[in-house]
Protein backbone atom coordinates (compact mmCIF):
# COMPACT_ATOMS: atom_id res chain seq x y z
CA UNK A 1 0.00 0.00 0.00
CA UNK A 2 1.44 3.55 -0.44
CA UNK A 3 0.56 7.09 -0.19
CA UNK A 4 1.46 10.34 -0.65
CA UNK A 5 3.47 12.26 2.07
CA UNK A 6 5.66 15.05 2.42
CA UNK A 7 8.80 15.29 4.20
CA UNK A 8 8.87 17.47 7.41
CA UNK A 9 12.66 17.78 8.21
CA UNK A 10 15.47 15.78 8.04
CA UNK A 11 16.80 14.16 11.50
CA UNK A 12 20.27 12.56 10.61
CA UNK A 13 19.35 9.33 8.39
CA UNK A 14 15.74 9.31 9.03
CA UNK A 15 13.08 11.52 7.25
CA UNK A 16 10.20 12.80 9.27
CA UNK A 17 7.21 12.77 6.96
CA UNK A 18 3.39 13.68 7.10
CA UNK A 19 1.24 12.04 5.64
CA UNK A 20 -1.01 14.21 2.86
CA UNK A 21 -4.93 15.14 4.11
CA UNK A 22 -7.77 14.28 2.41
CA UNK A 23 -7.05 10.32 2.44
CA UNK A 24 -5.78 7.56 3.52
CA UNK A 25 -4.87 4.15 2.88
CA UNK A 26 -5.45 2.56 -0.33
CA UNK A 27 -8.14 5.51 -1.36
CA UNK A 28 -10.54 2.51 -1.80
CA UNK A 29 -12.69 3.53 1.83
CA UNK A 30 -15.62 4.44 -0.14
CA UNK A 31 -15.93 1.54 -2.72
CA UNK A 32 -17.63 -1.82 -2.21
CA UNK A 33 -15.31 -4.06 -0.24
CA UNK A 34 -13.22 -1.00 1.16
CA UNK A 35 -13.02 -1.28 4.62
CA UNK A 36 -13.74 2.39 5.61
CA UNK A 37 -10.89 2.99 7.99
CA UNK A 38 -10.64 6.85 6.62
CA UNK A 39 -14.34 6.69 8.86
CA UNK A 40 -12.45 6.23 12.18
CA UNK A 41 -9.09 8.40 10.72
CA UNK A 42 -11.38 11.56 10.65
CA UNK A 43 -13.59 10.51 13.38
CA UNK A 44 -10.72 10.85 15.99
CA UNK A 45 -8.68 13.54 14.19
CA UNK A 46 -5.74 11.63 13.05
CA UNK A 47 -6.29 13.15 9.91
CA UNK A 48 -2.45 14.15 9.64
CA UNK A 49 0.01 11.82 10.75
CA UNK A 50 3.66 11.89 10.90
CA UNK A 51 6.30 8.81 10.81
CA UNK A 52 9.85 8.39 11.08
CA UNK A 53 11.33 6.83 8.27
CA UNK A 54 15.06 5.54 7.33
CA UNK A 55 15.62 8.04 4.07
CA UNK A 56 16.70 5.42 1.66
CA UNK A 57 15.79 7.96 -1.44
CA UNK A 58 17.84 10.98 0.20
CA UNK A 59 14.53 12.78 -0.36
CA UNK A 60 14.96 16.61 1.21
CA UNK A 61 13.23 19.00 3.27
CA UNK A 62 9.45 19.55 1.63
CA UNK A 63 9.93 17.01 -0.97
CA UNK A 64 6.77 14.80 -1.96
CA UNK A 65 7.05 11.48 -1.67
CA UNK A 66 5.36 7.66 -1.67
CA UNK A 67 5.44 6.04 1.88
CA UNK A 68 5.08 2.30 1.34
CA UNK A 69 3.75 0.15 3.81
CA UNK A 70 5.14 -3.80 2.65
CA UNK A 71 1.91 -5.69 1.61
CA UNK A 72 2.32 -8.66 3.99
CA UNK A 73 2.61 -6.23 6.98
CA UNK A 74 -0.90 -4.65 5.98
CA UNK A 75 -2.40 -8.30 5.89
CA UNK A 76 -0.91 -9.42 9.44
CA UNK A 77 -1.89 -6.50 10.90
CA UNK A 78 -5.23 -6.25 9.90
CA UNK A 79 -5.92 -9.99 10.67
CA UNK A 80 -4.56 -9.24 14.14
CA UNK A 81 -6.66 -6.14 14.54
CA UNK A 82 -10.19 -7.15 12.95
CA UNK A 83 -10.40 -10.60 13.08
CA UNK A 84 -8.50 -11.71 16.27
CA UNK A 85 -10.73 -9.72 18.25
CA UNK A 86 -13.88 -11.01 16.25
CA UNK A 87 -13.00 -14.46 16.73
CA UNK A 88 -11.99 -14.13 20.13
CA UNK A 89 -15.96 -12.84 20.90
CA UNK A 90 -17.36 -15.41 19.57
CA UNK A 91 -14.83 -17.74 21.62
CA UNK A 92 -16.17 -15.91 24.97
CA UNK A 93 -19.60 -15.66 23.80
CA UNK A 94 -19.55 -19.56 23.71
CA UNK A 95 -17.85 -20.27 26.38
CA UNK A 96 -19.60 -18.30 28.62
CA UNK A 97 -22.99 -19.64 27.50
CA UNK A 98 -21.17 -23.23 27.75
CA UNK A 99 -20.58 -22.78 31.48
CA UNK A 100 -23.89 -20.78 32.66
CA UNK A 101 -26.90 -22.90 31.85
CA UNK A 102 -29.73 -20.87 33.07
CA UNK A 103 -28.56 -17.44 32.43
CA UNK A 104 -26.98 -17.88 28.99
CA UNK A 105 -27.64 -14.47 28.05
CA UNK A 106 -25.59 -12.70 30.85
CA UNK A 107 -23.03 -15.11 30.46
CA UNK A 108 -22.34 -15.07 26.57
CA UNK A 109 -22.22 -10.89 27.12
CA UNK A 110 -19.78 -11.74 30.10
CA UNK A 111 -17.90 -14.32 27.98
CA UNK A 112 -17.91 -11.89 24.81
CA UNK A 113 -16.75 -9.03 26.93
CA UNK A 114 -13.98 -10.93 28.45
CA UNK A 115 -12.95 -12.03 24.76
CA UNK A 116 -12.62 -8.51 23.91
CA UNK A 117 -10.42 -7.64 26.79
CA UNK A 118 -8.18 -10.50 25.92
CA UNK A 119 -8.34 -9.50 21.88
CA UNK A 120 -6.71 -5.68 23.37
CA UNK A 121 -4.08 -7.38 25.63
CA UNK A 122 -3.10 -9.60 22.63
CA UNK A 123 -3.46 -6.81 20.09
CA UNK A 124 -0.93 -4.44 22.60
CA UNK A 125 1.25 -7.46 22.93
CA UNK A 126 1.47 -7.75 18.83
CA UNK A 127 1.85 -4.04 18.42
CA UNK A 128 5.06 -3.76 20.77
CA UNK A 129 6.43 -7.17 18.73
CA UNK A 130 6.38 -5.69 15.60
CA UNK A 131 7.02 -1.85 16.42
CA UNK A 132 10.59 -2.34 16.38
CA UNK A 133 10.70 -4.90 13.47
CA UNK A 134 11.45 -2.85 9.97
CA UNK A 135 9.60 -5.18 7.56
CA UNK A 136 6.45 -3.98 9.43
CA UNK A 137 7.68 0.01 9.26
CA UNK A 138 6.40 2.51 6.48
CA UNK A 139 9.51 3.12 3.84
CA UNK A 140 10.42 5.94 1.37
CA UNK A 141 9.50 3.89 -1.79
CA UNK A 142 10.49 6.93 -4.39
CA UNK A 143 9.64 10.84 -4.84
CA UNK A 144 6.10 11.98 -6.30
CA UNK A 145 4.29 14.73 -7.78
CA UNK A 146 2.87 16.82 -4.79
Amino acid sequence: MQTHARVDRIEGSMAVVELAGGRSGCGHCNERGGCGSAVLTEAFGTRHRTYRVPNTIEARCGEHVLLELPAASLSRTATAVYVIPALAIIAGAAVGVAAAGDEADWAALAGAAAGFAASLAGIAAYRRRTSSDPKYRPVLSRSAAP
